[in-house]
């Protein structure tokens, strides 16, 4: 029988199944192996259950299926490029595979009301300095731009009147998807908008004020519950904010890069193409406008003296009266 969401969503227990705490005559390697054996069936007791893949899959997650040391079994490109990729005979089919489960970003299967397309992002939060910003009481927001926009949110998406009382964190909780990660002040909320962002990487942030907002494939998965830490088995992720829904909420990003432009090397409303959807047209328009720059400049580097010279020497026996072209292109091969 498949294990139902509400025994997966939130299971916190671990199994003491298959330890040997007597002879180890077996050797350290055979100890080995049969940890990670009970540590790979613990793990896939909790996800086996297709409920969990189908549920995570219809509230616009996009899963990925973990080993026990949490490696993608499976490429997760196709995950990645096609939304619908999840029906319920391939969820049957592939479900054994999860023994831990992440999800990848991008471009979901769900649709708004209006039929239009949905992208899901996630902010992860990775340092003391971010995770203060976020436990700071909404009242005491210094620009009262953010607060404001803040406050507009409290009736759009149903939040209690007493939420300027509380920190932006506990807000979040209330509206859409949170998960508690393995760091004290680490967590990660997920929501859903009808632009495809900027992503936002540790190396956009100063040291001692990372975080990151995935929002495509550059940045790779985040980990969902009930899986467990890549470094510590016996930690599970948990989810501390909606687990029935993951909230359209499409003020979130400017509200986020607003709130932490402090802790970002640079702003990414002039870096990132002002969160416009457009990163990867800017990324290439970037990288092509370096490349031309580069090229230009390495065209102009100065030769020295003898190594003209030389050159000419080299190509003088070529050179051909009254032939223009040719010519030409000798003097472009010498630098002259």
């Amino acid at each position: 029988m498949a294990t139902t969401v509400n025994e997966n969503i939130n299971r916190n227990e671990n199994d003491d199944s298959s330890t040997n705490n007597g002879d180890n005559s077996s050797g350290d390697n055979s100890n080995t192996k049969n940890n990670k054996k009970a540590a790979d069936n613990n793990n896939r007791k909790q996800l086996q259950g297709l409920d969990l893949l189908i549920y995570y899959h219809k509230l616009g997650l996009k899963p990925v299926p973990l080993s026990w040391n949490h490696k993608p079994v499976v490429d997760w490109t196709p995950i990645y490029d096609k939304p619908e990729y999840w029906s319920d005979e391939k969820s049957i089919a592939e479900c054994p595979k999860f023994s831990n489960i992440a999800t990848a970003y991008g471009k979901t299967h769900v649709k708004d009301s209006d039929d239009r397309d949905l992208y899901l992002n996630g902010l992860d939060c990775d340092s003391e300095s971010v995770h203060k910003i976020f436990t700071t009481q909404i009242d005491e927001i210094s620009d009262p731009l953010l607060k404001s926009k803040l406050l507009d949110l409290y009736p759009k998406y149903g939040a209690h009147p007493a939420t300027a009382k509380v920190s932006l964190l506990d807000f979040l909780k209330e509206i859409t998807f949170v998960v508690k990660t393995r760091k004290p002040c680490g967590f990660l909320v997920l929501w859903l908008s009808h632009t495809q962002h900027a992503p936002i990487g540790t190396k956009d942030c100063k040291s001692g004020h990372e975080f990151e907002i995935k929002t495509d494939k550059s940045l790779g998965l985040s980990t969902l519950p009930p899986s467990t830490h890549r470094d510590d088995q016996t930690f599970r992720y948990l989810h501390v904010g909606r687990a029935d829904k993951i909230g359209a909420i499409d003020e979130l990003y400017d509200i986020f890069i607003g709130l932490l432009k402090e802790c970002l090397v640079s702003d990414p409303t002039k870096v990132n193409g002002n969160g416009n959807g457009n990163s990867n047209d800017d990324n290439r328009s970037r990288d092509k406008k370096q490349a031309t720059t580069t090229t230009t400049t390495t065209s102009l580097y100065d030769l020295s003296e003898q190594m003209i010279q030389t050159t000419v020497a080299y190509f003088t026996p070529y050179y051909v009266v009254g032939h223009r072209k040719a010519n030409a292109t000798l003097r472009a091969w010498s630098g002259t």
